[in-house]
Order: structure tokens, then sequence, then C-alpha cells
């Protein structure tokens, strides 16, 4: 029991720490474009990359574990990230970071499928639910306070992508220390999409835009924050609130929604994204600081909660032996939402100005939101009957939906 508990604990501080580098490096990243004089269209790409890396790492991932192990391959994976962050303060330009961007999703999704297939294999019924929100907790909050550590040196200077590099590369000691057994990976085909869509038009559309939303502000909110004369603190204060107000969202929005239809909290949360991304406009626009960070934490409650919402409903339409398959599929839609965001939300900031950002997620709430209304009308809602009980489902890697999927069965039986 004894060597179960320290696996996890060695587990969840490597995870914290991955999370807290790259928490720090994305903020960087944006701010350092800013100083550097990036075109804003370039720096969209640049951050998507990110994403398309993390696909290609999610997809590849388990093959690479399969054929050297776990240990190996989270150390191979921490390198590539270690060295890529490093790289960056080296070649200041686009076209470089697109390359060093993508080598960081890449393994960022490596180290992930090796910390969630761990976690994975030590749950059982009993814990499954712990172990889950304990990994929620401690990537949510190390990535929160990884967005302070931008204080810590000028973002001008070379130091803040050495810390970076030195806080992925420690977060290899706990993993290359454990005497855990490596576990298998098993991964069911991901669910069709016409079959998926027929059974939850709401939990495909809900997944996608949310990747819309969530890497958008991710990539370019630290870009909006220095463009309108923040100074380095206050944009690390306004992008750590972002993942602070989804922290504080994330349970109640979920058990709200085990409670009436979730597409009306699905609804609500996009309609509730148009209203304050409005609101954050109209502060930058004042100057209004204040105002800005209130608006900045509700805005994070409301967008980051709806992905595990909408994976929760189109669960409700599925057996429990479809979860995984279907929220591999949903996940998928997530992380192409997550690459077309930056892209599209930076020509909207070249065309509007850098509140533009703020103009495309409200548009994008309210499409979304529109459409969740639509299927209300559509289609009765499920009965209480039928309906599991929220589960915060990651959005990081495939292997983490089996943990989530499992707790998710447990509850629905």
């Amino acid at each position: 029991m004894r060597a179960g508990v320290l696996a996890i604990v060695a587990l969840l501080i490597a995870v914290g720490a991955v999370n807290l580098g790259f928490g720090l490096q994305a903020t960087l990243l944006g701010v350092r474009a800013g100083i550097e004089g990036f075109d804003l269209g370039a720096l969209g790409i640049v951050m998507s990359a990110h994403y398309l890396g993390f696909i290609v790492g999610s997809l590849l991932g388990p093959k690479i574990v399969a054929r050297v192990g776990h240990i190996r391959t989270f150390a191979v994976m921490a390198a590539i990230g270690s060295c890529a962050t490093v790289l960056h303060a080296l070649f200041l330009a686009p076209g470089p970071w697109i390359v060093f961007r993508a080598l960081t999703g890449f393994s960022y999704a490596g180290m992930c499928i090796v910390v969630e297939s761990w976690l994975n294999q030590r749950a059982v019924n009993d814990d499954r639910g712990g172990i889950l929100a304990l990994y929620m907790g401690a990537t949510l909050a190390t990535s929160a306070a990884g967005q302070l550590l931008l204080n810590i040196w000028p973002p001008s200077g070379f130091e803040p992508f050495i810390l970076v590099s030195i806080i992925v590369s420690l977060s290899l000691i706990p993993v290359a220390l454990t005497t855990s057994a490596a576990p298998p990976i098993q991964h069911a085909p991901p669910m069709g999409l016409g079959a998926l869509y027929r059974a939850s038009p709401v939990g495909v559309v809900g997944c996608f835009a949310t990747g819309l939303l969530y890497s958008s502000v991710g990539a370019l909110g630290a870009v909006f924050a220095q463009a309108i004369g923040m100074n380095t603190f206050e944009i690390s204060l306004f992008m750590m609130l972002i993942v602070v107000g989804s922290m504080a969202s994330l349970w109640p929005l979920g058990r709200l929604s085990d409670r009436m239809d979730r597409r009306i909290v699905i609804a609500g949360a996009f309609f509730a994204v148009t209203g304050l991304g409005c609101a954050i406009v109209a502060a930058s626009n004042l100057n209004a600081t204040t105002l800005l960070l209130i608006a900045a934490t509700t805005y994070g409650a409301a967008a980051l909660p709806i992905y595990g919402i909408a994976v929760a409903h189109a669960n409700d339409k599925l057996s429990s032996d479809q979860y995984v398959p279907a929220s591999s599929t949903l996940l998928l839609f997530y992380g192409l939402g997550a690459v077309c965001g930056p892209i599209t939300a930076s020509q909207v900031m070249v065309a509007m100005g850098p509140a533009g950002l703020f103009v495309f997620l409200a548009g994008i709430g309210a499409l979304a939101g529109a459409f969740v209304l639509w299927r209300i009308l559509c289609r009765a809602p499920t009965l209480p009957a039928g309906k599991g009980t929220f589960v915060a489902t990651p959005a990081t890697t495939p292997t983490a939906l089996d943990l989530a999927a499992g707790q998710e069965s447990e509850r629905a039986n």
C-alpha cells in the first residue's frame, strides 16, 4: 500500500513539474514574441504548432512506450521538451519556433501518456475518482502557478527559458527513481465520427468549440494583455486567473449538469463566454484592470469546464464499453479545434487589433451556444435514469480516458 501511494505521489510531482514549466513557457512565448515584434499571423501558426505536435504525440506515444518502455519514453520526451525550450531563446524567429513549439507539444503528449497510464494501473475501484481528482488538481494548479514564474526574470532575457528547461528536466527525477512496475498500454480504436455525431451532435461540436476557445486564449491571451499595456505582473496574473476560474467552476458546473439537461448547462456556458468576451473588450477599452481581471477569472470559469460536460453528455448516449472509443474521437476533435484556434484568432487580431481575440471568442461562444439550443429543440433530454455522474475528463491524451471512463462506468453501474 505504501509503495503504491509513493508511486502515485511521484507521478503527480512529475506531471506537476511538467505543467509548471510548460505553463510558464506558453505565456513567456507570447510576451517574448511581442517584444521581438513577431507578426501576429505568424505567431498564430507558432502557437498552433504546439497542438499539432500534441496530436501527433498522442497517436505515436503509445507505440513508442510499447517499444522502449515507460521510463525511457518519459526521459526522451523530457529531453526533447527541455531542449526545445532552450532553442526558442537561441533562434528568435517564427520559422524555427514553429518547429520547437511542435516538438514541445509532442514531448508533452508523450510524458502525459506515461504518467496517465501509470496512474490508471494504480487506480482501483475505491480510489479511482480520488486519483483522477488529484491528477486534475495537480495539472490545473501547477499550470496556474507557472504563470507567476514569469515575474522572476524579465521576459526579454534568456533566463526564463532556462528556468522552464530546468523545471521540465527535474520532472525526470521522480519517474526515473520509481520502483513501480510499468503498466501495459491498451487502447480501443476511436469511434467513427458519423456514429458519434448521430449519438451526440452536442458532444462533437462542444469539444471542437472548446478546443478553439482554450487554445486561442492560452496561446494569445498574453499577447492581448501585453498589447493593451499590462505590465509583466499583470500579464501573469491575467493568465493565471483564467486557469483559477476553471478550477473553481469545474466540479460545480459538472454537478449542476447531473441535475438537469446537460445541454442547457453547455449552452449557458457558451453564451456566458460571449458575454464575458464582450466584457473583456469593454474593460480593455476603459483601461479598467481590476474589471478585466475579474472578467478573465469568470471567463475561465465558463469556458474551460465545457469539455468535460460535453464528454459526459456524449457518454449519456452511449454504452459503457463505448466510453473510451467515443472519448478518443472527441479528444481528437478538441485537438483539431485547438490547432485551428490560434491561427484564426490571430488573423482576427490583425484585422481588429488586440481586442479581436475576445471578439473571436465571443463569436465562437455565440455560434456554439446557438447550435446547442437548436439541438435542445430537436431532441428530448436524456432521462435521469439514463445519465451517469459527471466526471472531470482531462483534455490531455487518450490514455487519461481509461482512468476517467473507468470512473464514469463504475458510477453509472
